[in-house]
């Protein structure tokens, strides 16, 4: 005796499965459609307590809780200079705007979780969203005329 399947069974069973996949792409559409789009540089907020410190143990206590790594010359900081700070919960940014207010240090985020500091000669005021980094100053050029001789005083070819 052979069971035989009928169209009616197998319709509902596949229209079922498929009702579930459109159901489950719809939700995971949805879902990456309400993910926001923050970097990490943005959110990452700080809390830090130091008195009397230098600017190396202000950096490795920053690098410390944060994912940041900075990039400097020691030549354009003033290492030997001691910074009391009390900050709770403000972005790197802030911190690091109070911490080269008064100076002509600029610094810029990376994506890539670095912060380059440089010497500027004015330093910009630094805003939320745009930060400037010390000006570059575009090669002078030169026009340098003569002539190529050799240790006999015969010009060169070419």
């Amino acid at each position: 005796m052979k069971k035989t399947i009928t169209k009616d069974f197998v319709r509902p069973s596949l229209f079922k499965n498929s009702l579930k996949m459109k159901l489950t792409t719809l939700l995971l559409v949805i879902s990456l459609f309400q993910m926001k789009a923050n970097g990490y540089s943005q959110d990452t907020k700080v809390s830090l307590t130091l008195k009397e410190a230098t600017i190396e143990q202000v950096f490795k206590e920053i690098e410390s809780k944060t994912e940041f790594r900075f990039l400097y010359k020691n030549k354009d900081l003033d290492l030997d200079k001691k910074y009391t700070i009390d900050i709770k919960d403000k972005s790197v940014k802030k911190v690091l705007n109070q911490l080269f207010k008064d100076s002509k240090v600029a610094f810029e985020l990376f994506e890539n979780r670095q912060i380059v500091l440089s010497l500027s000669k004015e330093r910009n005021n630094v805003t939320e969203n745009n930060f400037t980094v010390a000006p570059v100053e575009a090669p002078v050029a030169i026009a340098i005329k003569g002539k190529v001789t050799d240790e006999k005083e015969q010009v060169y070819q070419g």
